[in-house]
């Protein structure tokens, strides 16, 4: 030290592990005087220091606290849904997936079969109003049918226990007609 009230930018250097570039962002950031001719001011320089290093602390206990809330905010959504689904409250994505595939393919073979069904009939139909009509029965006797509860194959697949993987298979499509 060249004098008693000062320190050179090396030794602060040497006493914190910082660059000398660092403790220049520091001064600018008001945590202590800017140096004069490479000599920093001893007692304001130690004291500006110790705040930044506090402050340094608080931030990363902040920081953990932050990790620590959204983990267990996490958590504690994982356990809702895991209750919903319990309760019966909420479906597995993949079941919907299944009922639904199945839903649409009763639906297409209802639509294709129409054809096949009512051909033979029209084709001796000379009437529009005639064939019209046959054409809307048809269709409302397959839309009474498609109303009626169908039961479909719900294989819920059980949670996935921590460790394990979930296998990636498409879900078969049947349809119970």
């Amino acid at each position: 030290m060249a004098d008693a009230q000062t320190i050179s930018g090396a030794q602060l250097c040497s006493l914190t592990g910082l660059t000398d570039r660092r403790h220049r962002q520091l001064a600018a950031d008001g945590y202590f005087p800017s140096p004069i001719k490479g000599e920093y001011q001893l007692t304001p320089t130690l004291q500006g220091m110790f705040r930044y290093y506090r402050e340094q602390q608080h931030r990363g206990n902040d920081d953990l606290a932050t990790e620590r809330l959204r983990k267990t905010r996490a958590e504690a959504n994982l356990a809702e849904i895991r209750l919903a689904k319990e309760r019966k409250h909420a479906l597995d994505k993949d079941s919907v997936f299944r009922c639904w595939e199945n839903i649409l393919m009763v639906i297409r073979q209802k639509i294709l079969a129409l054809p096949s069904k009512v051909a033979p009939r029209l084709v001796y139909m000379d009437d529009q109003k005639v064939i019209e009509d046959e054409l809307e029965k048809e269709v409302t006797n397959a839309l009474e049918e498609l109303s009626k509860p169908q039961t479909y194959d719900d294989a819920t697949q059980d949670e996935v226990q921590e460790g394990e993987e979930q296998s990636s298979q498409t879900p078969e499509a049947t349809a119970e007609t």
